[in-house]
């Protein structure tokens, strides 16, 4: 077997610190927190988990999005024609998001990503490479209420169109890997068909920075379905990332049918505040990595560090990094 090529990176959003919490918390409900004080908190702490990821070597560095409440919210609250409703639960996951509405085609007032990308470029070594975060366009719609008479296809579509423009702008502004998350696909509802226009989707948004920029798309919660994961073999996409340790049968399952040749395997479990055994773990992802001929390996969390509190989601970081080491 040739050299293999691994990394290491973790998903994000992290999670907030009691101070970053407790502060928000008195400005958008209570109104007796500065927005000055507010931003202040979220820059340090943000600044600080920019470092301990490059302190532990992750392959990119990645915005933490402590302001974002969820994935989707940025977004939706960017773009005319949709608005914000209520609390949601995401899937079978304790996790809760606003609900996008969507009544007409979106049509953005204002981009989202770039200035995240130009900013983390200030302050990051040259060297660094910066990774900005995307829902994916299949997630989104899933997600949302579209109106009645409003061809959701139409609107993925037109999501997928203002996204790439997101990715165009955020790699002009520093940005050098673009990573766009479809967790909707590891749902039990999720569809071959819902793959296939995820794949094809993605494939819009990465057609703009082609060559420009490191491109992933990102499945978690659980591992997609053996017949929904295969029909993502169009994606042309660097890394495919994979959710492994919360069904590894599931997971096998899946790569049996197709594997990338750029893939993420969620070793690190990001619902649990326990640590991994950093020997097996690197073992399992050895020996995986040879059983499904891998040219590129990418370890990472099982899904996104918000999961659990901050001081395990930073162990979970220095974990991840400490497996990639102990491969040999």
């Amino acid at each position: 077997m040739q050299a293999l090529n691994v990394a290491c990176d973790v998903l994000t959003p992290y999670p907030r610190s009691d101070r970053v919490r407790r502060l928000l918390r008195r400005l958008e409900e209570l109104g007796e927190a500065s927005t000055l004080e507010t931003m202040r908190a979220l820059v340090e702490d943000s600044l600080m988990l920019m470092g301990a990821q490059l302190a532990v070597g992750t392959r990119s560095v990645a915005d933490p999005l402590l302001d974002w409440h969820d994935l989707l919210r940025p977004f939706a609250e960017a773009w005319r024609g949709v608005w914000v409703d209520g609390l949601a639960r995401w899937f079978d996951n304790n996790f809760f998001y606003r609900v996008p509405v969507i009544e007409d085609l979106p049509d953005p007032q204002r981009l989202v990503t770039p200035g995240r990308a130009a900013a983390m470029r200030s302050v990051l070594p040259s060297w660094a490479a910066i990774r900005i975060v995307l829902p994916g366009p299949v997630t989104f719609t899933r997600l949302a209420k579209i109106r009645e008479g409003l061809d959701p296809i139409k609107v993925a579509e037109r999501v997928a169109e203002i996204l790439a423009l997101e990715a165009e702008k955020s790699v002009k502004n520093g940005a050098s890997v673009i990573e766009v998350h479809e967790p909707f696909l590891g749902d039990m509802d999720a569809r071959p068909e819902d793959a296939e226009e995820a794949a094809r989707l993605a494939n819009k948004i990465f057609a703009r920075i082609k060559d420009k920029a490191e491109t992933r798309l990102v499945t978690y919660y659980a591992p997609p379905r053996r017949e929904v994961w295969k029909k993502l073999s169009d994606v042309n996409a660097d890394y495919v990332i994979i959710d492994y340790v919360d069904k590894p049968e599931a997971a096998r399952e899946a790569l049996d049918a197709w594997t990338p040749s750029g893939l993420g395997l969620g070793l690190i479990n990001a619902r649990s505040i326990y640590p991994e055994d950093v020997d097996a773990t690197a073992g399992k992802a050895k020996e995986l990595a040879m059983k499904y001929k891998v040219e590129k390996l990418l370890v990472t969390t099982s899904a996104p560090l918000d999961l659990i509190p901050l001081r395990y989601a930073l162990e979970k970081t220095r974990i991840t990094c400490e497996v990639v080491r102990r491969i040999d």
